[in-house]
């Protein structure tokens, strides 16, 4: 931006406080409006999905969101603040019925959330309700559970826990972070406490930096790092060169 302003000259007229309150916000606001009446047309001939999921906002407000999804373009419906009524089946279907009553009840062809309770008792309201919308819970969400699982097992938490440890090490320290960058050409990916799934991605890359990550730590420059010298160092150096990991 900066560089086509410059391109432009001395002479750029900017527009007036006036202008971006009132007039550039009614134009865009316009041209946003005709794309989402176009994704609109689609829905009566490909049918839609509706997306539901929660999540807190920085305020810690439990806020429940819908997104109505044609074909792998996304529209934004709505979000509700459910904290004072909570996230109960009659309040989610309540949440539900509207968004489907926006869409249009006959565009509807499925809903897809979290496969937890609330969501599955909102769900049976729903379908009994609408016969021809099903519910399907998010594949996604599926895996991570199934993952979770797998995590608890020992010969899975052990090795992540120690992964971990090397990732956050090295992530940690900037300078033994760039001095990895001249031994491999991908970075170490972060551990994530609730994305289950991520945990085994952060382990196949760390699998895949293991020579690099080796050479590091034996190679001149790391030992001259303040710290190869220090106990997590030297924790890691153990459990790069055990076989067994």
């Amino acid at each position: 931006m900066m560089a086509e302003a410059a391109n432009y000259g001395p002479n750029i007229e900017l527009p007036k406080y006036e202008e971006l309150r009132v007039s550039l916000v009614a134009r865009e606001k316009k041209e946003v409006t005709m794309t989402l009446e176009t994704l609109r047309g689609h829905w009566v001939k490909w049918g839609v999905t509706l997306i539901v999921d929660g999540w807190s906002d920085t305020r810690g407000r439990n806020i429940h969101g819908v997104i109505a999804s044609c074909r792998g373009r996304n529209y934004y419906l709505n979000s509700y603040d459910i904290m004072k009524d909570g996230k109960f089946s009659l309040n989610l279907s309540n949440i539900w019925r509207q968004a489907i009553n926006d869409v249009g009840k006959e565009n509807v062809l499925q809903i897809v959330g979290d496969g937890e309770q609330a969501n599955r008792a909102a769900s049976k309201i729903i379908m009994s309700e609408f016969p021809h919308i099903t519910f399907s819970a998010c594949l996604a969400h599926c895996i991570n559970n199934l993952l979770k699982d797998f995590v608890k097992l020992p010969q899975f938490s052990n090795v992540i826990e120690k992964g971990n440890k090397i990732v956050m090490f090295v992530k940690n320290h900037s300078k033994v972070n760039a001095t990895l960058a001249t031994y491999a050409n991908k970075k170490l990916l972060k551990y994530s406490d609730t994305r289950f799934a991520y945990q085994f991605i952060m382990l196949e890359r760390l699998n895949e930096l293991l020579t690099p990550l080796q050479q590091l730590f034996v190679s001149p420059c790391f030992k001259k790092l303040k710290e190869s010298s220090t106990k997590a160092s030297k924790a890691c150096h153990e459990i790069l060169f055990d076989e067994k990991f």
